[in-house]
C-alpha cells in the first residue's frame, strides 16, 4: 500500500471516529464517578461536604444557563432519585440510612435555582418512573441512582 493511501485510511478512519464520537455526545454528559461519593459527603448545616459537594458541582455544571448547558432534551427541571427513599432526604451523612437520598437532596438545594428532586424507591415505583420516561410523562432533567449514577 501506498504512503498516500495509507495516510488517506488514516484521516478517515479518524473522520469517522470523531463523527461516531459526536453523534453519541449528544445525548448529554455523563458523571462517572467510580465510586460511592454519596457515602463519602456530609451536609454541614449550611454547605455540602467532600463527595456530597462533587455531586452538587456536577449538578451545577449541568444545569449552566444556556448556551452552556448540557440539557438539551425538553425536560421540567427536576431531578429525579431512582432507587433512593424520599424518607432519606433529610439525611445529613452518607453513613445514615438514605444518604443518597440526602445527597442529591442537599446539591439540588444549593443550585440556583434550587431544584426538585423526586424519589422512585422499590421495583413499582421504579417501574412507572421508567413507563413515564418512555411515554413522556416524566421529563425529568437528570435522572440519578441509588449510589448517584448520573443520567441524562
Amino acid at each position: 500500500m501506498t504512503l498516500a493511501k495509507r495516510v488517506f485510511r488514516h484521516v478517515l478512519f479518524m473522520l469517522v471516529g470523531c463523527w461516531i464520537t459526536t453523534v453519541s455526545l449528544h445525548a448529554g454528559p455523563v458523571v462517572i464517578g467510580g465510586d460511592d461519593l454519596d457515602y463519602h459527603g456530609s451536609w454541614s448545616g449550611s454547605s455540602n461536604l467532600a463527595g456530597w459537594k462533587y455531586i452538587e458541582n456536577a449538578l451545577k455544571g449541568m444545569f449552566q444557563p444556556p448556551p452552556a448547558s448540557c440539557l438539551t432534551r425538553p425536560n421540567d427541571g427536576t431531578i429525579a432519585a431512582i432507587g433512593a427513599p424520599a424518607s432519606g432526604a433529610t439525611a445529613t451523612t452518607g453513613s445514615m440510612i438514605g444518604g443518597a437520598a440526602g445527597a442529591v437532596a442537599h446539591a439540588a438545594a444549593m443550585l440556583t435555582p434550587p431544584r426538585s428532586v423526586n424519589y422512585y424507591e422499590g421495583a413499582a415505583a421504579i417501574n412507572t418512573f421508567f413507563t413515564g420516561l418512555v411515554n413522556g410523562t416524566n421529563r425529568p432533567a437528570v435522572d440519578c441512582g441509588s449510589s448517584l449514577r448520573f443520567r441524562w
